[in-house]
C-alpha cells in the first residue's frame, strides 16, 4: 500500500513505463533487422563505406575490436542502470553478477558473429546511452528538467564484490537446505521410534 501511494503521489505509472520500454525495443529491433537485411542483400556502399580497419561493413570484424567495444559499453550502460531504470547496487548479488558480466560476455560472443555494420550500430547506440547517463547526472541538468537529485548509496555498499556476495548467498542457501534436510531426518527418525512397540521382557 505504501508503495502504491508513493507511485501515485509521484505520478509514476508502471503501464506507461512498460509502453516506453516496449517502444524502445521496437525501435531497436526495427533498426537491427533493417541493417541486417541491407547487409544480406549487399546494399550499395556498405562494402566500401566503413573506415579504419572495418571498411567493409558487410564483413565481420577480423580483430574483434567492435564486438569488444560493444560489450564494454553495454557493461557500462548496465552499471549505471540506463537500460533498467535502476543502479547495479540495487540488484541482488546474483542478478548484479549476471547483468554486469554475463550479458556483456553474451553480447561479445553474439556480436562477433555479426557484420561490422551491426556492431557499429550497437556501439553507437550504447555510447548515446552513456551520453544520456552522464548528462542526467549533472545537477544543473536534473534541476532544469525537474528531476529529483540522486541519492548516494552508502560507501560500504559500493565496495561490495558481486562475486563474493553471490558466493555468500549461495553458501547461505546451501546451509539452509542442509539444515532443513537434517531436521527432516531427525523428525522421520523420531516418528519411527514413537511408532515402534516397546518390547518388555518378563521373567
Amino acid at each position: 500500500l505504501e508503495q502504491r501511494d508513493f507511485l501515485k503521489s509521484k505520478d509514476i505509472r508502471l503501464g506507461r513505463q512498460f509502453l516506453i520500454l516496449l517502444a524502445n525495443g521496437g525501435v531497436f529491433a526495427t533498426q537491427f533487422f533493417a541493417i541486417k537485411k541491407m547487409v544480406e542483400v549487399g546494399y550499395p556502399g556498405l562494402s566500401t563505406g566503413g573506415i579504419a580497419w572495418f571498411k567493409d561493413l558487410t564483413a565481420t570484424d577480423p580483430y574483434y575490436a567492435l564486438p569488444l567495444i560493444s560489450a564494454s559499453t553495454m557493461a557500462l550502460v548496465t552499471r549505471v542502470g540506463i537500460e533498467m531504470g535502476t543502479t547495479a547496487d540495487q540488484m541482488t548479488p546474483a542478478m548484479r553478477l549476471g547483468m554486469q558480466y554475463g550479458v556483456p560476455l553474451l553480447i561479445l560472443v553474439v556480436s562477433s558473429q555479426f557484420s561490422t555494420g551491426i556492431c557499429l550500430y550497437w556501439c553507437a547506440s550504447n555510447m548515446i546511452s552513456l551520453l544520456y547517463s552522464g548528462a542526467f547526472r549533472v545537477p544543473a541538468i536534473r534541476k532544469l528538467f525537474n528531476i529529483p537529485p540522486l541519492v548516494q548509496s552508502p560507501k560500504e555498499n559500493q565496495k561490495k564484490n558481486p562475486f563474493r556476495e553471490a558466493i555468500a548467498s549461495y553458501k547461505g542457501g546451501l546451509l539452509s537446505i542442509c539444515q532443513s534436510y537434517q531436521a527432516l531426518i531427525l523428525l522421520t527418525a523420531s516418528s519411527r521410534i514413537l511408532q515402534t512397540p516397546l518390547l518388555i521382557a518378563y521373567p
